[in-house]
């Protein structure tokens, strides 16, 4: 949604859902959108559900007015899957659009890590694990703060000055590169003082088989409807096979 504005994105993606050819009108003029399939190199087009990336409240509403799905990264707490679907209800709202509830699919992407006994949320293998999902948050915050001069939230500024120091070293001309870089994969060398605990503990999941399976239930019951889980990419056999084997069989 970066770069656009939200109500035009949200047209956009409106009329491509029925497989259309759009203009999108921006701070670039106007730019003829291809339907989905021409876009992906296929030959044919599909109606598709449109579902919003989002993580902001605003971004959510757009949902709600224009979506069939939400896909956020929050917490993975049962209060931030409520203000996700009030958000979307109010957009709803907003835009005179029923909000069919059973309909709507909301889906949260987060790091999962199914601890050993006695394994501590700073080990090595919790940090490779869940470490680049983490310190995404990072690299969010700099953007806003860069992009529209919004402050970062409390629980990143105390590290938060070296942090910037950290991504302000690389030259202006690289530094998109590097404000991004290993995003979700891999955990940059530079980052790995900045996913700690507790910044771990908020945005992933990790815990006992048992843990894990009682907080999946527990978003479940909040109005959650699919985890989507990305470990890092060193991890990502480990950390599917630790899902199926450990924590699936709890959940029936």
């Amino acid at each position: 949604i970066f770069g656009h504005g939200q109500r035009d994105a949200g047209r956009l993606g409106d009329g491509e859902r029925h497989g259309e050819r759009r203009a999108l009108v921006d701070g670039d003029g106007v730019r003829n959108r291809d339907a989905v399939g021409e876009r992906l190199g296929l030959g044919l087009c599909v109606l598709i559900a449109y579902r919003l990336g989002q993580h902001d409240g605003g971004s959510q509403r757009l949902a709600g007015a224009y979506g069939d799905g939400l896909v956020v990264s929050v917490p993975p707490i049962r209060s931030a899957v409520e203000r996700c679907l009030a958000n979307v209800a109010a957009g709803a709202a907003e835009a005179g659009r029923s909000f069919d509830r059973s309909a709507f699919q909301l889906t949260t992407l987060t790091a999962v890590a199914v601890l050993e006994p006695g394994e501590a949320l700073d080990s090595d293998r919790v940090i490779e694990q869940c470490g680049p999902m983490a310190v995404m948050a990072y690299h969010y915050a700099y953007e806003r703060q860069r992009q529209f001069g919004v402050e970062p939230p409390p629980h990143l500024r105390e590290r938060w000055d070296r942090y910037v120091a950290s991504v302000e070293a690389t030259p202006e001309a690289q530094r998109h590169y590097r404000i991004h870089a290993g995003h979700g994969t891999y955990l940059h060398p530079d980052e790995r003082e900045f996913a700690t605990p507790e910044l771990i503990r908020m945005t992933c999941m990790v815990g006992t088989p048992g843990e894990l399976a009682e907080q999946i239930r527990a978003l479940e019951d909040a109005g959650l409807d699919h985890v989507m889980v990305l470990p890092s990419f060193a991890s990502r056999y480990r950390a599917t096979e630790e899902l199926a084997t450990k924590v699936f069989p709890l959940l029936g």
